[in-house]
């Protein structure tokens, strides 16, 4: 570095000028005038080595530079030359730590703000220390006898797994309902149905189905718990409010107003007029298929009619949730089977949300996407049509949907997902485990009659029992066969009519099916 100060000016820098700003450059002196008295020297080079500003970036003296031993202060003694050796200016764009002068160190000035400038550097460039040396482990700190603390929050993925999961849209949460006070008549009913899904509340009477869907209506009032409708309570709101379509069993229509009248009356209390009502309920009509009908008594229709004007009224102010107590039950079989295939195709056109009430299980078995099996004012089982008739749940979800035949007996073994049965009368069958957990339990073994096969012979290992043929009933497509057992009740075979071969009245058979079509159930 050039020390040449023949351009330079001979006029003295102001006092206080810092040993800094002429390092950096900033004046054009390069060493302090000899008119300027050591004192002030001195405290230039204090300002320098302990007053930096608070800004700047500090740093640790090199590793290896070996530590000045304290001398006498003498300003003079050091050259321009020997502090800028000591000490280069910053590189503009990088993150550096500005180092003591040898001033500073040799007079032992601003130690405590060096020291307070490493500990800022440390902390400001902490991840960039990290990346280039790993942190030292923590030290283990031994297991002290401390109350414990406050519980772990979850994890972010598990929160971000939650908030994901989509939000039922109708929710029964911990609902139960009684009339007396004392017996409940639905029990802790936790059920969510999905946006779109058409689901069959499915039991005997007196099973808690019906009462069930008045609840969702708003014709009565859970004891205790909630039901929401896309996240929203609707405990407190009326039925009017809650914006459901709802079908009866007796069709409700006002006699004495015409079908396009029943139909309209909901946008009316909505508060719908003008055109826009004749549009929407020639749009209801046509779906049901009532078109030019508009301008009848409902005492001018069928049955199947009325049922359909019903239908239409529920459906013409768009819900997006629509309610059906037993809507079909005062139909006739052929009328019922046909308004059967109308509700599946307006569901699927429309992909409105279905909640429907019946007993009949071949209704629901027709209709459904899932069905919930009630009894005694519980939920049995919640499935699809298909796993609920081929793997039910328990003895009554197998005896209530479909046909059944119930073996009763003893277990005697359980191997993995199969369970040996001692039926009464002593023949051992196989079937898979329904519920049995211990032998000796006593239980039934329930196969539907269309596994069931009838032979004159037996053969050694399989499941057979021995039967004798009590009558046989004719049902055009097929043919029931009603046998009996020693020790059990009336058992029944489905066979097609067309096979032909049957044995006569009287004569003994033996019954078998394989062990895959049987579940066994504890009783």
């Amino acid at each position: 570095m050039s020390t040449d100060t023949t351009d330079a000016p001979s006029k003295p820098p102001a006092k206080g000028f810092s040993l800094r700003s002429r390092l950096l450059g900033i004046s054009s002196d390069d060493k302090p005038s000899e008119e300027t008295p050591a004192g002030e020297t001195g405290e230039a080079a204090a300002e320098a080595a302990a007053g930096a500003p608070a800004d700047a970036t500090p740093a640790e003296p090199a590793p290896d530079a070996a530590p000045a031993e304290p001398a006498a202060p003498d300003v003079k003694a050091t050259t321009p030359d020997e502090s800028e050796e000591a000490e280069e200016p910053p590189r503009v764009g990088v993150a550096v730590a500005p180092k003591r002068s040898l001033l500073s160190a040799a007079l032992g000035l601003g130690d405590r703000s060096a020291k307070a400038d490493q500990a800022r550097f440390a902390e400001t460039h902490t991840d960039e220390a990290a990346a280039d040396k790993p942190a030292a482990p923590a030290e283990e700190t031994p297991p002290a006898a401390e109350a414990p603390g406050p519980e772990p929050l979850p994890s972010p993925i598990e929160v971000e797994a939650v908030a994901a999961e989509p939000v039922p849209f109708v929710r029964f949460k911990g609902v139960t309902k009684t009339y007396d006070g004392v017996n409940l008549v639905v029990k802790q009913l936790d059920l969510d149905i999905a946006r779109g899904e058409f689901l069959t509340l499915l039991g005997p009477s007196g099973s808690g189905k019906t009462t069930t869907l008045m609840m969702l209506a708003g014709f009565e009032q859970p004891t205790s718990g909630d039901i929401m409708l896309n996240g929203t309570s609707l405990t407190e709101q009326p039925p009017h409010k809650r914006g459901l379509g709802f079908v009866f069993q007796n069709y409700a229509l006002f006699p004495h107003m015409s079908v396009s009248e029943n139909v309209a009356f909901p946008l009316e209390v909505r508060r719908i007029r003008g055109s826009e009502i004749r549009e929407r309920v020639a749009r209801a009509l046509a779906m049901v298929e009532l078109t030019g009908f508009e301008k009848r008594k409902p005492a001018q229709l069928s049955g199947g009619q009325q049922q359909r004007v019903a239908m239409a009224r529920a459906l013409v102010f768009d819900p997006e949730l629509v309610l059906m107590d037993e809507p079909l039950g005062a139909l006739d079989k052929h009328l019922r089977e046909q308004m059967q295939y109308e509700l599946k195709r307006l569901h699927r056109e429309l992909g409105v949300t279905m909640v429907y009430v019946t007993h009949d299980q071949g209704e629901a078995l027709t209709l459904s996407d899932r069905i919930a099996v009630f009894h005694d004012g519980v939920i049995q089982q919640l499935d699809t049509p298909a796993r609920i008739y081929q793997e039910p749940a328990n003895a009554f979800v197998a005896g209530f949907i479909g046909e059944n035949n119930a073996l009763p007996g003893k277990v005697v073994s359980i191997r993995g997902d199969e369970c040996v049965v001692e039926l009464i009368g002593g023949a051992r069958v196989r079937a898979l485990n329904g519920n049995c957990t211990t032998a000796e339990q006593t239980g039934v073994v329930c196969v539907r009659p269309e596994h069931l096969s009838l032979s004159a012979e037996t053969t050694p290992g399989g499941n057979h029992v021995a039967a004798l043929v009590e009558d046989y009933i004719f049902h055009g497509d097929h043919v029931r066969v009603k046998l009996s057992a020693p020790g059990m009740g009336e058992i029944y075979v489905k066979t097609p009519a067309h096979m032909g071969g049957l044995p006569a009245k009287g004569v003994a058979v033996t019954l078998s099916w394989e062990p895959a079509a049987a579940r066994a159930f504890a009783s």
